[in-house]
This record gives structure tokens, C-alpha cells and sequence, in this order.
């Protein structure tokens, strides 16, 4: 629903496209967005090509369809159709032909000299030449026609957008209703199944072809945002019928499809058999399926905009519904569409008839304006750069307004005021988001007082070797036991690094029941996103060191001191003798080298010391451990106290 062609804006609807910021330029009969817009709809419409797609984007950023047209929105379909948004610099891919006609006929004669061109058969300009033209087709879509030229030694920019654009349409629009495969070759079995399709209208052992009512219907559903895995299901087609490469071309057919001639065409319905009617009746069926959702989305969009729009723009659609849909008598009422929409009567009445709320509207809309234009005044004053505060300094004085910090900097971000100089670095502002994941310290040192399988460190250590290479050791470790739970090596320290190490935890290594601690320092890995939610996943409560303090990791840091004195790793030749290395050393650390503070026991053999105590036994070891943790907390409270007093005031 909404205008079938562009015509000339009200001056309301031209105040409302000039407040939004996504408005380049805007005339009684013209539109223009900005490039940042463009560019933003155009990569959603790569990932979902289709006008729904741009209707969606549009509305989002508060344009809606009912103000611009359905003409406008064909039009930038058609503009990213033919190429990426650009703001008409020199820079881009494709250049127009020189205007000017001795240039022109300078480039043409290169053209013709290359031998890949001929004169047209006016004798007036000149095309791509047949041989040309058909190795070129032979390479598209895989090579792009500017990359066919350049192999040939020829400028595209010379070429001219006009001739390549033509030339892609050739391509991509002859035989549109024919899928021919070269190198597979249809079954018997296939080619009597495929004649007996009501949307086939020939079948042979190398050739498909469809009738044209199958592509306008497919094309449309194409065009509307549906797959085509979605569209062969609808029509009852049997993908494998489309061999590699056919898929592609056939998309990009219905893609390009002219689906306004829907009503002229029809699938031949008196020269179907009877199992043929009754799958076009399944078909059509499947399709008002299809259909439906398709109306479905656009009536939340419809309602989107609605909801979205502020009070001027409420009342344009309001009207545009009243006046300009049809609901006479054969037609829906007003009353069926609001239900639709799923707008209530109040709101539409509200939206139509409250002129008190309007002129209110208006007239904020119209201080706003003015408050706009001071900053902008203020901001332009000298033209020396100016940041929120000069501008505040210097309003009254310049304007004879007065005017909040806080609202000057509102309308500085809005309306892209920013001053150049001393503004935030991207980096801190990264720095202060990840700093918001920092856990508490939920271990505080109290590495003994667990089970073991209840408390794992982790951290990263560099591991320069063979004089020059630089790797990066991942480890894991049981704080009670000492145990190395995982031990990975890698040549880049990225985060999925310390996740191939998290994951290397094998599923079993603590009791059902047990939600373990999970400690590290706030490396910036720790601090993402995605490392934390792995670290959920896998029922663990994540723990951090404060910053800087590599005592509340202690027993890892210890760990990564052993192994750096005691591993031969330094002269390992490369990355694969080095991981050899690293994996015998674990094997040996867990199960043949004591530890002197663990009965001189194993990091293995303490664990199974632990598991089999009893509970008077392990209660005692438990107030031993806990014993020991207090006199350490004493001992480093009085070297505390030691040291500010040696600072001295």
C-alpha cells in the first residue's frame, strides 16, 4: 500500500524529511539521501535482497513508505542493483565516459585499437566485439566484467559505467527462463518427472526450461525477501534438478524478473493432467501461503511507522489512510485496517483529529529549529574549532539565547557538530566497555581451602624460543592440587587461543553439584564477550586478580616459573617440537615431580590423598590449610604497614 508514483511533497512532509538526519537534500519533487544511509540500506539488502528489505530499512530510520512512494523505493532498488552507494567522487570503480567529445573519441579509438571493440552497425559509437563478449560471458558471474577488461589491458574507466551496466544485463537477462547444464545429464527418470511439472515447459537430457508464469511467481516471492530453497519448496521443485551453477543463475533470473505481468500469464491450466492440476492447485495454495506473510510483515511495518512517527508525521498517515486508501463499499473498511494494522481507533482518531497536540508539536519543532541554528552560529563563529563548552560560553553573548551544556551537546551529536579537536579515542572508549566485564575476586588467595576440581587458575605467558620465534603458552591449573588441567600452545595469542585451552577441560573435572571457581587476571581476552560466556557455559563462576596484582594468582605465576626453569623449551626447532616438549613436561610435572609443600607428593597423587581422607581427616587438613592462610594474611598486613610507613608522608 502506498503512492504508485512520486509526487511533489507537502511543505509538511518536507519539514519532517528535513529533520531527519538521514536526509541529504530535499526539494518539492526531489529526494536525496545521504551516503552514510545509503551505504547502511545497502548492506541489508546484500544480505536480504528485496524492497521489503529497503521499506524496513527506511522505516527504521524514520522514513516511511506512506511520505516517499513506493517509486522512490523501486529506485534505489535499481540503483543497488547496478552498483554499490558512492558519492559521486573520483574515486569510485566505475566512471561515466568522458564528456567531452575529444577525450571521448580519443578513449573510443584505444577501444578499437585493442581489438576487443568494434564500430556499431550505425557506424556511430562502438560495442564490445562478439568473440569478446562471448569470453567474457563465459567467465561471469565468477569474473566480473571490469576484471575481464583489465586482464585484457583495458581501463574500465575509458569502458564507461553505460556499456558495462548493459552489458551485465545481456548477461544476466537472456534466456532467463532456460537452465541448461553442459555437463550433467538428466535421467530419463528425472525428464518424465520434470514434463509432468505444471511450471516446466520443456525438459531434455541437458535442458531445463520453465514457463514464463514461473518466474514472474517465483520472482516475486524472490524479490520479496524468500529464499530460493524457500521458492523450490513452494513449487514443488526438486532441487537436485538444478546441478552446480544452475542454483546461481537461477536466482539471479527471478531477482531480475519483470513481475508485472502476473495477470497476463497463467500456467496453461487446460493442457495440465489431472495429477498436474492438482499440484497447481497445491502450489497456489502454498503460494497465498506465502503471500500472506509477505502482507503480514508489511502490515508491521505499516505499524512500525505509525508507532514510530511523531505527531506531524502520525497525521500524514492518518490522512494518507483516510483519503487516499480505498475503503468504499466493496473495498475494507477503516475500521478492518486499523485492526490490521493493529492500531486502536483512539490512536488513529488522536493521530487524525487532535490539532492541540499538533500545534504543540509544531511549535517545539519550530524552537528546536531555531535552537539549532544558534549552535550552529555559535559553532561556525570565526571558524575556529569549538567543543560543547566554548559553545556554551560564547551562546548568549553571540545569540542572546541561553542554553543547557547538556542540550548544547545533544544537538552537536545530532546534527554532527562535533569539534574536531580533543574529541574521545575510539581505543579508551573500547577500553572503558571491556573494563565494565572485570569479575570480583571471588578466590582472594585462599588457594587451599578447597576440594580439588573446585578452584582453577589460568593465565598466559610468552615463550620466546630458537632464538627469534615467539609462541604463547595457555595453561590451567587445579589451585589445591597443582594439577595442570590443560596445557595449549600457539603461535598467535588471540581469544581463540585461551578458548582451545578452556575447552581442552575435560567434561568430568568436577562433581555433579559443584559450581567451580574459575580464576584469572584481567588479561583483555578474559575481559570479551564470548570468553565469558563460554566460561558460563561450562558452569564455571569467572574470578579476577586485581588489576596489577600478580599475587592473587600466585600458584599459576609459581607454576610458570617451574616450567620455564625446568623445561628445555628455549631450543625447540619449531611450533610442533615445541607443543612436544610442553606435553611431556605436564605429563611429567603431574605425575613424577614432587611438590614439597604437598606431602612431597605428585600433583596427581595429592588429588587422590585429598579424595580418600575421611571427613574427620580432611576436616583437620582443612583447619591446617586454614591455619596457614591467616598467618599469611597477618604477615602480609605488617609488611603493608611497613612499607607505608618507609614512604614516610
Amino acid at each position: 500500500m502506498g503512492r504508485t508514483k512520486l509526487i511533489s511533497f507537502t511543505p509538511e512532509e518536507i519539514a519532517i524529511l528535513e529533520a531527519n538526519p538521514n536526509v541529504k537534500r530535499v526539494r518539492q519533487n526531489r529526494l536525496s539521501l545521504t551516503l552514510a544511509c545509503r551505504k547502511q540500506i545497502y548492506e541489508q539488502w546484500l544480505k536480504a535482497p528485496s524492497r521489503s528489505t529497503i521499506r524496513q530499512c527506511l522505516s527504521d530510520m524514520g522514513i516511511g513508505q506512506y511520505i516517499i512512494g513506493t517509486s522512490y523505493i523501486a529506485g534505489l532498488e535499481r540503483a543497488m542493483q547496478r552498483s554499490a552507494p558512492t558519492n559521486g567522487d573520483k574515486g569510485t570503480e566505475h566512471k561515466l565516459a568522458p564528456k567531452d567529445s575529444e577525450e571521448r573519441k580519443r578513449n573510443d579509438e584505444l577501444l578499437l585499437a585493442s581489438g576487443k571493440f568494434v564500430r556499431g552497425s550505425n557506424g556511430n559509437g562502438i560495442t564490445f566485439s562478439a568473440d569478446f563478449k562471448n569470453e567474457l560471458k563465459l567467465r561471469y558471474p565468477e569474473q566480473p566484467i571490469e576484471d575481464g577488461l583489465r586482464a585484457a589491458g583495458i581501463d574500465p574507466s575509458i569502458v564507461g559505467y553505460d556499456r558495462i551496466y548493459n552489458l551485465k544485463r545481456f548477461f544476466e537477462n537472456k534466456n532467463n527462463n532456460q537452465i541448461k547444464q553442459e555437463e550433467a545429464v538428466y535421467t530419463e527418470e528425472e525428464i518424465k518427472a520434470m514434463e509432468k511439472h505444471p511450471y516446466v515447459k520443456s525438459a531434455s537430457q541437458k535442458k531445463l526450461v520453465f514457463k514464463t508464469c514461473f518466474n514472474i511467481e517465483a520472482g516475486w516471492l524472490v524479490q520479496n525477501g524468500f529464499d530460493l530453497p524457500q521458492v523450490l519448496e513452494i513449487f514443488e521443485i526438486n532441487i537436485e534438478w538444478l546441478h552446480t551453477g544452475s542454483t546461481k543463475l537461477l536466482k539471479r533470473t527471478l531477482t531480475h524478473t519483470d513481475t508485472s505481468k502476473s495477470a497476463e500469464v497463467n500456467a496453461d491450466w487446460e493442457t495440465l493432467t489431472n495429477e498436474g492440476k492438482e499440484q497447481y492447485i497445491r502450489i497456489q495454495y502454498h503460494r497465498m501461503e506465502a503471500v500472506r506473510s509477505i502482507m503480514e510483515s508489511e502490515w508491521d511495518t505499516l505499524k512500525a511507522s505509525f508507532l514510530q512517527a511523531n505527531p506531524k508525521g502520525k497525521r500524514r498517515f492518518a490522512e494518507w489512510l483516510c483519503n487516499e486508501v480505498p475503503h468504499g463499499k466493496n473495498e475494507a473498511s477503516i475500521t478492518s485496517l486499523l485492526k490490521k494494522l493493529g492500531i486502536s481507533r483512539n490512536a488513529y482518531y488522536r493521530a487524525l483529529k487532535d490539532d492541540v497536540r499538533l500545534a504543540n508539536f509544531e511549535h517545539l519543532e519550530t524552537r528546536e529549529k531555531d535552537d539549532i541554528e544558534a549552535v550552529r552560529k555559535v559553532v561556525r563563529f570565526k571558524g575556529y574549532p569549538k567543543g560543547s563548552r566554548q559553545v556554551y560560553m560564547q551562546m548568549e553573548h553571540l545569540t542572546g539565547k541561553h542554553m543547557s551544556r547538556k542540550k548544547i551537546m545533544r544537538i552537536m551529536r545530532e546534527n554532527d557538530l562535533k569539534s574536531s579537536v580533543r574529541k574521545g579515542k575510539p581505543g579508551n572508549e573500547q577500553v572503558k566497555k571491556t573494563l565494565e566485564n572485570v569479575k570480583p575476586n571471588l578466590l582472594k588467595r585462599r588457594f587451599r581451602l578447597y576440594l580439588p576440581g573446585e578452584v582453577f587458575l589460568t593465565d598466559v605467558t610468552y615463550l620466546k624460543y630458537s632464538n627469534r620465534k615467539l609462541a604463547y603458552g595457555s595453561a590451567i591449573l587445579d589451585s589445591v592440587t597443582g594439577r595442570v588441567i590443560a596445557f595449549n600452545v600457539s603461535e598467535s595469542n588471540d581469544l581463540g587461543f585461551v578458548l582451545e585451552t578452556v575447552k581442552a577441560m575435560p567434561e568430568n573435572i568436577t562433581s555433579a553439584g559443584r559450581s567451580p571457581i574459575f580464576h584469572s587476571d584481567q588479561g583483555v581476552l578474559y575481559l570479551t564477550d564470548t570468553f565469558q560466556n563460554v566460561v558460563q557455559q561450562r558452569g564455571l563462576n569467572q574470578s579476577m586478580s586485581k588489576r596489577g596484582n600478580c599475587f592473587d594468582n600466585a600458584p599459576m605465576e609459581s607454576f610458570w616459573g617451574h616450567f620455564k626453569d625446568e623445561c628445555d623449551w628455549r631450543s625447540a626447532k619449531d611450533i610442533v617440537d615445541l607443543q612436544d616438549r610442553v606435553q611431556k613436561y605436564t605429563q611429567y610435572f603431574n605425575h613424577e615431580r614432587g611438590q614439597w609443600n604437598r606431602n612431597r607428593m605428585t600433583p596427581v597423587q595429592f588429588e587422590e590423598h585429598i579424595n580418600g581422607m575421611t571427613e574427620d581427616e580432611y576436616n583437620s587438613w582443612h583447619q591446617k590449610e586454614l591455619d596457614k592462610f591467616q598467618k599469611m594474611k597477618e604477615s602480609a598486613k605488617e609488611k603493608a604497614i611497613a612499607r607505608a610507613k618507609n614512604l614516610g608522608p
